[in-house]
């Protein structure tokens, strides 16, 4: 695959998204508490193997199995894609940004750490990774590949055992005001998941 329009527009939003988390990244308070190594390595590996999956579907990458079309490319569905993967680029910087410098890569405590429940927060406990799924999957629908839809699967892997430590952390660290901000949020989904 060439650089297509198509191409060209989902990786001025992917590059949109590495640009703002990789200026972002300057601005974060220094760690309190760290998740132990394992934890991390169990959501590092899906998440690299996704974008792995990803990037060998298509272009000077692509490997021909990940590189079979299994969403047909019609008008829809390439509009359909550039839409959700921009939709979910654009609910990760509100959420982003709404996390200051209380944000980390990796599952941490910062500093005078706050329970954030404004902005996105309100409606999802974790929405940036709705975010970046809404990205991967975007992306996997725009494109049509196989490798597209493994990359989505391993990346709804990797936020979800995130997550879940994350929720551990978080639990231990504010008890009272997480179990109660549990029950009223949903996890990634408003109202529903």
């Amino acid at each position: 695959m060439t650089l297509t329009p198509l191409v060209a527009a989902l990786l001025f939003l992917w590059m949109v998204f590495i640009v703002f988390w990789r200026v972002m990244a300057m601005f974060v308070k220094p760690t309190a508490k760290r998740a132990p190594f394992f934890e991390r390595i169990a959501y590092n590996i899906p998440f690299f193997l996704a974008f792995a999956a990803l990037l060998m579907s298509f272009g000077s990458w692509a490997w021909v199995p990940l590189a079979s079309i299994v969403v047909a490319q019609t008008k829809f569905s390439i509009v359909l894609g550039i839409g959700l993967t921009a939709f979910g680029l654009a609910v990760s910087i509100w959420s982003r940004i709404a996390l200051g410098s209380n944000w980390s890569h990796t599952i941490v405590l910062v500093k005078e750490h706050k329970l954030v429940t404004h902005g996105p927060y309100a409606y999802m406990r974790h929405p940036i990774y709705t975010g970046l799924l809404l990205m991967f999957f975007g992306t996997a629908v725009a494109l049509g590949t196989l490798g597209g839809m493994i990359g989505f699967g391993l990346m709804f892997v990797s936020c979800w055992v995130k997550l879940i430590s994350e929720e551990r952390l978080m639990i231990r660290e504010f008890p009272h005001e997480y179990l109660h901000y549990s029950r009223r949020v949903k996890r990634l989904i408003p109202y529903f998941l």
